[in-house]
């Protein structure tokens, strides 16, 4: 045996591969090979040589690199992965700062090992590094980093703390002004002098929405991309042009005791012009009536006319309590976070608002997905909650057959009760009740997903990300559901870590990515996104994942739950 010096000392390393390399060489070979030795040739040796790095090892779908200082590393880390953008190779990088033990020719340790978790779990493209490279950079080079918190990793003792580095800004496209007349709602002002009455200004604003959004001759931005510029300072022409509209309306609301005062004003964002301005006095118990004179303005101005439909489907049409409304919006505005806690408010608001006016049709919509929610989420024996949100959705429908949002919601939870056809149809009423609800849209994509219509789904969420550019993470989870089902590994991939790291709290993410990486191959991924669904839905299990992720077709489930298995999912 040869005598080797061996060496102990801190160093900068890097640890990359090719992103989906089995999955690429099953489908060509030759070219793939190609592919990684051009790359390494051209970019990879070159750039780390420049960097004053070296090479350590290549390995057949990735290499080892060391370098003196960790600005060194992270500069050569980028620069490669700018350099590799055209290629047709994805690599992952990861970079860590510790202790090696350099025989001669090979270097080991836990500075290794953590380098290897990085670069196991990074983005295709993208370049992780712990905390240890974080706290030596974060001062010295100009890029950005992104904090994706603590991570448990297979054979490191203790949490690592990672970063992404955000080395390039998207080009964001902004959406281009549709055919038709297009508007955004911002929430109005709370003039009230009381905190507490922010719920009502901005329910005032989201009731415009519902009701605008009836016409199929305006194109309306949904509620949750129009209320991102709140409390913002910015102009109505950037808003405009981030939202791909040309009208915005803005206003304030005062309350004091039984009287109220809202003013208003549509303005033409690109040239920040005055469309008309108005202010409404009046009782508090006129305050549908006040919405109703605001609206009908608008759709003067905008020279159009609300369908037939949108005239008999507002709020105002089916409640005339303003208390009983004044807890709507509170349970509204809870229901809209989306934690588990805040959908229990929202129930207990909602409650009392059944208690008192038990035909209200939107509060039986809206409680039904909380039902929904707790029996999906929590993932438990018990179909008592979806049996539930079958029955409040019905009596939703049964109470007010004109509504879009009622609709939608009864045929959400028959699509997870497997029937399939009813769902599809009820979701083809409620387009028609309601074409720019972004919440039918992508509900509907979703749905389309799950019977195995993919394309059709991609085209309906896409449509409901144009109304709701701004929206809530699980519009990108949809759209990778809908890439997963086309076979697409790599866009699905793209967009559900995109929902993941917006999102991390919806557990059915990281589900989807362990079938994902399952199916490349990438199995220590795959366990790790089991191992993190676990920990946001502990009942979690082949079994109870069967009974709630609704696949139509056999073939799809034997897919996904054969995944999960892959990963480790348990049994029951």
């Amino acid at each position: 045996m040869t005598d080797r010096e061996v060496q102990r000392r801190l160093a900068a390393v890097v640890a990359a591969d090719v992103a989906g390399y089995t999955h690429l060489m099953e489908k060509d070979t030759e070219g793939t090979v190609a592919a990684w030795h051009a790359a390494r040739d051209d970019i990879i040796d070159p750039m780390i040589s420049e960097h004053s790095g070296r090479i350590v090892k290549h390995t057949g779908d990735g290499f080892l690199a060391e370098f003196p200082t960790v600005q060194d590393a992270v500069r050569s880390a980028v620069a490669m992965q700018k350099g590799l953008k055209p290629a047709p190779l994805e690599f992952r990088m990861g970079i860590n700062l510790g202790d090696i033990i350099d025989d001669g020719e090979d270097i080991h340790g836990d500075g290794i090992n953590v380098a290897a978790r990085l670069e196991a779990i990074c983005d295709p493209g993208g370049v992780y590094i712990s905390g240890d490279v974080y706290s030596q950079v974060r001062r010295r080079l100009d890029f950005e980093f992104e904090d994706l918190g603590e991570r448990e990793m297979k054979h490191i003792s203790t949490p690592v703390h990672v970063y992404k580095i955000v080395f390039e800004t998207p080009t964001v496209v902004p959406p281009t002004l549709p055919d038709k007349p297009s508007i955004a709602v911002l929430p109005f002002d709370n003039l009230s002098g009381d905190p507490e009455q922010e719920y009502f200004s901005d329910g005032i604003a989201e009731d415009i929405i519902t009701d605008l959004s009836k016409s199929p001759e305006l194109l309306v931005i949904a509620r949750t991309s129009s209320f991102t510029f709140k409390g913002q300072n910015i102009g109505v022409k950037e808003i405009g042009e981030q939202l791909g509209v040309r009208y915005i309306l803005e206003g304030s609301v005062r309350k004091a005791g039984n009287k109220v005062r809202i003013n208003a004003q549509l303005v033409d964002a690109p040239t920040d012009g005055h469309v008309w301005a108005e202010r409404y006095d009046g009782e508090l118990e006129d305050i549908f009536s006040l919405q109703d004179e605001i609206n009908a303005k608008i759709v003067s101005a905008l020279k159009v006319s609300l369908s037939s439909v949108g005239k008999k489907d507002g709020v105002s049409s089916l409640t005339t309590d303003v208390e009983t409304y004044d807890l709507y919006l509170r349970g509204r505005k809870n229901f809209y976070v989306l934690s588990p806690e805040h959908v229990a408010t929202a129930k207990q608001y909602l409650e009392q608002v059944l208690g008192r006016d038990p035909n209200f049709a939107p509060a039986h919509a809206m409680i039904s997905y909380c039902y929904f929610i707790d029996w999906n989420f929590v993932a438990s024996s018990d179909d008592g909650p979806l049996k539930k949100a079958l029955e409040v959705a019905t009596k939703a429908v049964d109470i007010d057959p004109t509504g879009g949002y009622a609709h939608a919601r009864l045929a959400w939870i028959k699509a997870f009760m497997r029937e399939f056809d009813e769902s599809l149809k009820g979701f083809e009423r409620a387009l028609v009740l309601a074409p720019n609800d972004p919440d039918v849209l992508a509900y509907y994509g979703e749905t389309l997903n799950y019977a195995d219509q993919p394309k059709k789904g991609l085209e309906m969420i896409e449509q409901g990300m144009r109304l709701d550019p701004l929206g809530p993470p699980s519009w990108e989870f949809h759209l990778g559901h809908s890439y997963y089902k086309m076979g697409r590994h790599d866009e699905a991939i793209s967009f559900i870590r995109q929902s993941m790291t917006r999102g991390p709290e919806f557990p059915v993410t990281y589900l989807y990515l362990a079938v994902l990486y399952s199916e490349l191959d990438r199995n220590e991924e795959a366990e790790q996104m089991v191992q993190l669904s676990l920990g946001k839905a502990p009942n979690y299990s082949i079994a109870t994942i069967a009974r709630v992720i609704p696949h139509k077709s056999d073939k799809q489930i034997d897919r996904f739950l054969g995944g999960l298995r892959k990963a480790g999912m348990p049994e029951g």
